[in-house]
């Protein structure tokens, strides 16, 4: 029986990531470690003491609310990175892409190989950040690995619109920085992964709730701490798959054009 093009796809990915591995892993676990030391147990000792705090972070310890916010953020910014850079790169450098449709592997396939791999390297880096916030007090809870696929799955509603958008992309100038700066960054900082978006102006409020992140946020953080309703979770969980499954479609299309054009 002959293995499906999409899974050969992922397969290629994986023999190249043996060669970054090393240097993956200790960025996966010194990140989160730094992350929550200095903002989970510095700032948050700070935050701890006022009184007044407790209700807006749901009446739990900083650092286990920033927690699964940032395990969210994690998925972002995995998805959103490794879906610009390196997809420009097969197209217009190493041009893997094109020796790759070369053969019967279609442009679905290279596609849903990449969101097939990208779903494997989130649930690495994901779950890294899981296992270092086990080495907390306030975030060692099962909740926190129960949210790991919410995680992921975050990170997939960046990869699949990201990856459609990449395709699209000619040159080498600011268009990949431009939207980490003004883009992804943005999200990071007010998305509600540092602090709960009602403390925002109404409009900015509003806008966050439409973010991908807002919603990987709220869903992560639901999982790990609980008192989430199930209709919510299920509206974060419909918009994020949404998001991932229509980039995926779209970039499809975006790829295709690019090559056989």
């Amino acid at each position: 029986m002959s293995t499906p093009a999409a899974v050969r796809v992922t397969g290629y990915h994986l023999v190249a990531f043996r060669r970054l591995w090393r240097a993956t892993f200790s960025t996966a676990f010194f990140t989160p470690l730094f992350y929550l030391t200095a903002l989970g147990l510095g700032l948050g000792s700070l935050i701890d003491q006022n009184p007044s705090a407790g209700a807006s972070l749901d009446g739990v310890s900083y650092a286990a609310f920033i927690g699964p916010g940032l395990l969210a953020a994690t998925g972002m910014s995995i998805g959103g990175l490794d879906s610009t850079w390196p997809v420009l790169a097969s197209m217009k450098w190493s041009r893997t892409f094109y020796a790759m449709t070369a053969t019967p592997v279609r442009a679905a396939d290279v596609v849903i190989g990449h969101m097939l791999w990208m779903t494997a390297r989130l649930f690495l880096a994901v779950g890294a950040f899981a296992a270092v916030m086990m080495l907390f007090a306030d975030t060692r809870t099962l909740g926190t690995w129960m949210a790991v696929p919410a995680g992921v799955l975050t990170g997939l509603a960046f990869a699949g619109p990201t990856f459609a958008w990449a395709c699209t992309v000619d040159n080498t100038g600011t268009s990949f920085a431009s939207y980490q700066r003004f883009v992804v960054m943005p999200m990071f900082l007010f998305s509600g992964t540092f602090f709960s978006v009602s403390l925002l102006p109404a409009p900015l409020e509003v806008l966050a709730w439409l973010t991908p992140l807002f919603h990987g946020v709220s869903l992560c953080r639901g999982i790990a701490l609980g008192g989430t309703p199930l209709w919510q979770q299920v509206v974060h969980v419909t918009f994020l798959a949404a998001l991932a499954i229509a980039g995926t479609l779209i970039g499809r299309r975006t790829l295709a054009s690019r090559l056989y054009a």
